[in-house]
């Protein structure tokens, strides 16, 4: 997304004041507090029932924001040297802004709504569509007004589909959806009773959600549902595609058996028979699963590319969050949602988890149900047939569910103070109610504590960095993705599921002991071993791992090793082109040819070869040179063996980017999975994968003359107020990024490191600033904070950065 003032003036026929310029706008924000772009950035003033953004242009404008969209000129008088666009209504010309970028996409666009499971069919159908071509989805769950807007918006030339999730809360917000959406499918999922408030009753919701529809190609639904199927004979919605296990369904669910693991369907479909097995069990899971596959069928997939790519299906959506918590106690955490559909799966997961422990529920009021009396009696029908044996309840009337034990709280505040915890030792206890309870505070108040440095890993950035890759290779090109050093610092054995699930290709390693962990947690991708030693070498064989070969040496230890075994090893001969580190040099080919062709035990899978600076264009000369000598070396070598067929690869993350022509059979793809990008040239496309955070210990005041740290190099020549902060060099922040002036970010502000860095903490500036408090986070780097800052104050490079962040820092791993 890149556009001016100008145009965004033209699209929504707002007047354009104080034009200071061609700056583009690349960043939207409309709450200040988030503001991490200023440069090239607009804020956008919306006025709620509950907020006005007008109130809030001057923070915007301390942040760096010169751009705004507004609906009110006096509120932005006082503002210097700033450009704006004054509209009646912003909300409708920041929609009207998204249906002109949605119309300059000739694309298939799928939307969904529903009240159940659309988030997490946007979320599988993307994952499984993604795996043919480059789609985009929705972030998150930006479903709403603003939301789908901002989706829309994001939509890039490099998109062969789009997936927009749509969602709404009272009438007449649809026909707004519809018109920026224009979509040319739609997946209709179930009807709950979640967001009925706005709404005389389901029949009104369901109709107003149908009017996303009028104009699409297709229409996938179940048929199953007889509210839904009448609302479609109602609407005369002849475009449709049903499924269900009524034989009317387009779609026939003729067979269905369910175990402890998985679910076996069997459908008919256009006279067909398919054969799938589900990874889900719970009915919400399957349903949602159908959905897909029913789009997937309707794009005429084959029941092969079904069954691949609904495998690594996850039962639970990311919301549901486990974790072992304090008086052994196992914690289920469903702290944002709150009705009778996701409450009954919660408890089902509940039950998969408890193993041999009772089971406690902590409950919020469900406030979008809206038979109080009803609702409180399924809810009671559901514990009781779930085991429960404890609850405490949170809401302002008490409630009791049948003879079960209960507790009950008016907020909570008075429950985490009054009730005693330690009463339900060895419990699994699931936590389960809307968000404005902020039942997140019970479930950090039971979680065992550890270390409060956090290096988080976004597998949702990662899948888009990965088919932004994939774009720019041909459609035959397979890619490699590089695990070395634990996956540049995110753990490799969790990647490799993530990335074995996307279909990839190939994997390399470092080392056979990184290799082996990726095997043990039941990965059969073909890995490489790309610093193979001669001892171990039967590991090789053990797990079916490939070595990269380069020097003689090596080859006859493994030539030697394989004429003892039954089984042949697939090889990889490395090159050397000019980098002079490992590999061979061209007059070594034909001692390598000629040792190769006296075992038969041996295959070589890849020629490959490293380029030394494919991202520095004043050094293209030699890399051209290095590619060339590549091309005659490996052709020498596929020429000697006219009965094998092995891939030749040799761009890397930077190759991919500027030197397209080379793309062989298989490219390499490292630091660019994680967002990072020397030559800036994919720097708007990429995102971000690492957020490393700590928290701080303690604040302390200084007063003129004081030191802190060793070496006494904090010197406060002035009262200074500073933060301690959980990170030390035994995490891997560098001690010459403090002699730097390295800044870290608290609550969206940049105060810089004092001192010296210490083992296991660091000292921060944070005079002036009074309302940073003990146990707030502070962002080391994130999306809005890029590593290469850090790199460039600890004078190295991103990738010594992230592969330096030691393992007693905590991982964590999201996916939405």
């Amino acid at each position: 997304m890149e556009y001016s003032l100008q145009q965004i003036s033209e699209i929504t026929g707002g007047q354009l004041f104080h034009n200071q310029g061609q700056m583009k706008v690349r960043h939207i924000y409309f709450d200040s507090r988030r503001i991490a772009f200023g440069h090239e950035s607009i804020f956008i003033a919306f006025r709620t029932n509950k907020a006005d953004g007008h109130k809030y242009l001057a923070q915007a404008y301390e942040k760096g924001v010169r751009q705004f969209l507004v609906s009110e000129p006096d509120s932005i008088s006082d503002l210097k040297d700033v450009s704006y666009v004054l509209v009646s209504d912003t909300l409708r010309a920041l929609q009207q802004w998204a249906t002109f970028h949605r119309s300059q996409f000739d694309i298939p666009v799928i939307a969904i709504t529903g009240s159940n499971g659309k988030t997490i069919v946007k979320e599988w159908l993307h994952q499984a569509l993604s795996t043919q071509l480059n789609s985009y989805n929705s972030p998150g769950s930006y479903n709403s007004q603003i939301g789908v807007a901002l989706s829309l918006l994001q939509i890039e030339k490099s998109h062969e589909l789009a997936i927009i999730e749509a969602g709404i809360s009272e009438q007449g917000e649809m026909e707004h959806l519809a018109k920026m959406i224009k979509p040319t499918h739609g997946i209709m999922t179930n009807i709950g009773d979640a967001h009925s408030h706005g709404f005389d009753d389901k029949h009104q919701k369901i109709n107003e959600k149908l009017g996303l529809f009028r104009d699409v190609e297709s229409l996938i639904y179940c048929y199953d549902h007889n509210d839904i199927r009448e609302a479609m004979d109602n609407h005369l919605l002849s475009k449709t595609t049903s499924w269900g296990k009524n034989s009317r369904a387009e779609i026939e669910i003729t067979e269905i058996n369910a175990n402890d693991k998985n679910t076996s369907i069997t459908i008919k479909y256009n006279t067909q028979i398919y054969h799938l097995e589900l990874p889900v069990t719970h009915s919400n899971m399957v349903d949602n699963c159908l959905h897909v596959i029913s789009c997937l069928l309707f794009f005429q997939w084959s029941e092969k590319d079904i069954q691949k790519v609904i495998r690594p299906f996850s039962s639970i959506p990311n919301r549901l969050e486990i974790k072992e918590g304090r008086y052994n106690t196992v914690l289920i955490n469903d702290s944002y949602s709150a009705d009778l559909a996701s409450l009954k799966l919660a408890l089902e997961y509940q039950d998969q988890h408890a193993q041999k422990k009772e089971k406690a529920v902590i409950i919020t009021d469900f406030l979008q149900q809206k038979d109080d009396s009803k609702t409180s009696k399924e809810i009671e029908n559901l514990l009781i047939a779930h085991g429960v044996k404890r609850i405490i309840h949170i809401g302002p009337e008490a409630r009791q569910y049948g003879n079960l034990e209960i507790h009950n709280y008016s907020s909570t505040e008075n429950c985490l103070y009054d009730f005693d915890f330690e009463s339900w030792e060895d419990f699994c206890v699931l936590i389960k109610g809307a968000r404005q309870y902020t039942l997140e505070k019970i479930f950090g108040y039971l979680s065992k504590k550890a270390h409060q440095t956090v290096l988080e890993t976004n597998f949702s950035a990662i899948a888009h960095n990965l088919n932004v890759f994939r774009s720019l290779l041909k459609r035959d090109t397979q890619v490699m993705a590089i695990l070395k050093a634990e996956a540049y610092g995110s753990g490799s054995s969790e990647l490799a599921h993530f990335l074995h699930d996307r279909g990839i290709d190939y994997m390399a390693v470092a080392i056979i002991d990184e290799a082996v962990d990726i095997r043990d947690a039941g990965i059969d991708t073909p890995i490489m071993i790309l610093n193979v030693q001669d001892n171990h070498l039967d590991t090789l064989w053990d797990y079916n791992l490939e070595p990269e070969v380069y020097s003689l040496r090596l080859l006859e230890k493994i030539i030697s090793k394989a004429k003892s075994k039954s089984e042949a090893i697939d090889i990889h001969i490395k090159i050397d082109t000019g980098m002079n580190r490992l590999g061979f040099k061209s007059d070594e080919l034909p001692e390598v040819i000629r040792l190769i062709k006296q075992c038969d035990q041996m295959k070589i899978a890849s020629v490959f070869s490293h380029l030394s600076s494919s991202e520095d264009p004043s050094q293209d000369d030699f890399t051209n040179d290095q590619i060339r000598l590549y091309e005659s070396s490996s052709n020498q070598i596929i020429d000697a063996f006219p009965n094998q067929s092995p891939k030749r690869h040799i761009l890397n993350t930077h190759g991919i980017i500027r030197h397209r022509d080379a793309q062989y059979d298989m490219v390499r793809i490292g630091l660019g999975l994680y967002g990072i990008d020397d030559t800036v040239s994919l720097d708007t496309q990429l995102q971000k994968v690492h957020t490393l955070k700590a928290r701080i210990l303690q604040i302390k005041k200084l007063n003129k003359g004081d030191r802190t740290g060793y070496g006494t190099a904090g010197f406060a020549s002035e009262d200074k107020m500073v933060a301690v902060i959980s990170i030390g060099y035994a995490d891997g922040l560098m001690r010459i990024a403090a002699k730097n002036k390295f800044s870290v970010c608290i609550h969206n502000q940049l105060y810089p490191l004092v001192g010296n860095v210490c083992m296991d903490v660091s000292m921060v500036d944070i005079t002036g600033s009074s309302h940073i408090k003990e146990g707030d986070e502070v962002i080391i780097f994130d999306q809005a904070k890029p590593i290469e800052d850090l790199a460039e104050k600890s004078e190295t490079i991103p990738y010594e950065i992230i592969s330096r962040i030691a393992p007693r820092v905590k991982r964590t791993y999201h996916y939405q």
